[in-house]
This record gives structure tokens, sequence and C-alpha cells, in this order.
């Protein structure tokens, strides 16, 4: 179940929080991708674009409107439903209809149904920390982008820093992924599901669970192996204290919250 299915499924008692949700994928994370190429240089109006990882839908719905791509295809390993972006989208009042060029295909844990080398740039937005085997992605991201297009990498929370678990709305000081037993973490939110409801609060147990841990020079390492050569960062980091039982652990891998950066395809 992803949150949108959740979030429509809540009904009324939920639409701030789905205000808030279309607000931070279609609007502030579109927004930050486009800031990223235009800080480079680059635009992706006009040009062939695909994300990689796209979900829900609306980081393309929001980068269709606002950067006007030639074509930009969303790949999930678990297709886009393209009636419930729209009806998030009018709910919401930031459109109607899906516009043209925008499209949604349904791709696997190691493979892209794309063309070599048929897209200008191609974006992944919150997809490597969840990644079976990051390396297979990052390879496959490469193949499908032209020599000398770019790709564009988010990746927020690293496993290691404070919110590394992905379960904010039970544990919003963080690092309980260092302080708490998986059976403690389990008793929390299954005690106290919240506002989506029983099955979200296990979904969002199976991602814990699942979180591959990589760590931000595990992905430099990745995207090397793909001929993918980074050429711009933005770390996303934030203030926070340290628990006393995490002195052991690296301020490198606890400080880096997230990034954002670019790679160019040698």
């Amino acid at each position: 179940m992803r949150e949108c299915d959740a979030l429509l499924a809540a009904g009324r008692k939920a639409r701030p929080r789905l205000s808030e949700w279309v607000n931070e994928h279609y609007h502030e994370a579109a927004q930050s991708i486009i800031d990223m190429f235009a800080g480079s240089g680059h635009t992706i109006t006009g040009m062939r674009a695909a994300d990689v990882g796209c979900g829900d839908g609306l980081v393309d719905l929001g980068l269709a409107h606002k950067a006007r791509p030639r074509e930009l295809v969303g790949y999930d390993i678990e297709r886009t439903d393209e009636r419930q972006l729209v009806e998030m989208a009018r709910l919401t009042g930031v459109a109607r209809r899906l516009p043209r060029g925008l499209r949604f295909e349904e791709s696997t844990d190691t493979m892209i149904p794309a063309e070599d080398a048929s897209f200008d740039y191609v974006v992944s937005w919150s997809v490597f920390e969840h990644a079976t085997d990051p390396v297979t992605l990052a390879l496959e991201m490469r193949r499908i982008v032209r020599p000398g297009g770019l790709v564009f990498v988010q990746l927020y929370p690293f496993y290691m820093s404070q919110h590394g678990s992905h379960l904010w709305d039970w544990f919003p000081e963080g690092f309980e992924q260092f302080r708490r037993t998986e059976s403690e973490i389990e008793r929390v939110l299954r005690d106290d599901p919240g506002l989506l409801g029983p099955e979200w609060a296990e979904e969002q147990l199976h991602i814990y669970r699942t979180l591959n841990r990589l760590t931000i020079d595990d992905l430099q390492r990745a995207l090397i192996r793909a001929a993918l050569r980074v050429v711009r960062v933005d770390l996303l980091t934030n203030r926070f204290h340290i628990p006393m039982e995490l002195d052991h652990l690296p301020l490198s891998d606890l400080a880096v919250g997230g990034v954002m950066l670019l790679a160019l395809a040698e």
C-alpha cells in the first residue's frame, strides 16, 4: 500500500495530510529537480526524461507541468494508478487531467522497459534506499540515458541518519533504529497505528525491515560501477543531538541525512 492509497482511503479526515503530501511531491520535489538541473546549466524543457521509481506519479506530474519536457515516462515496479493520480490532483486543486507527453510503465527490480540511450535525463526520488540491488539499479539508469546525459538522484533519509528508519510519524526524535529492538518498534506501531490505520502501519514496518542501509559512499560506489560520474552534490542535513549510545558511530554517517546529486553518463 502506497501512502497515497492510505490517504485517499482515509477520506476527509486525512485531507490536510493529503494536501501536505501533494505539496511535498508535486511542488517541492519537482522544483528541487528542476533547480538542480538549472544550477548546472541544464533544463528538462523540451527533452526526453525518465523517472525511475516514480511511485504515485506526483513528482512526474509536477515536472510535466513546471518543466514541460517533450516526453516524461515514469517507471515503477508497481504500476502507477493514473486515475488515482488524477483524483489526488483534483482534490488538491493542481490538475484535472494528465498532460500530454506524460505516461507510466511498469518495471521490475532488475529491468527498465526502455531502449538503450533513449533518454536525455533520468531522475529518481527516494528510491535507492529501497533498492534490492543498488548497483543493478544504477546500471539500468545508465543504460537508458544517452552518453553525456545526466542522472539525478535524491536519497532521503540514509539509514544511519536521525530519521533513517522512515518511521518519523511514530518516532519524531529519531535514531530508534539504534535505540530500540525490532520487537519494540513493532509494538509501538501496532499499539498506535495512527491516522492511516493498521494496514499502513504494517506497510511501514515492512519498509523499515527491507531498507538496504546504503551509505553515501555506497551510493557513490554504485554509480561509479555504472560509469556515472558524480558532478554535483547537495547534502541534506539538519541539527540534532547525538544520544550517548551512538557515540561510537561515525559522524559522517549520522550527520548526512540525505543527498541530491547529478551524475554524468560517461
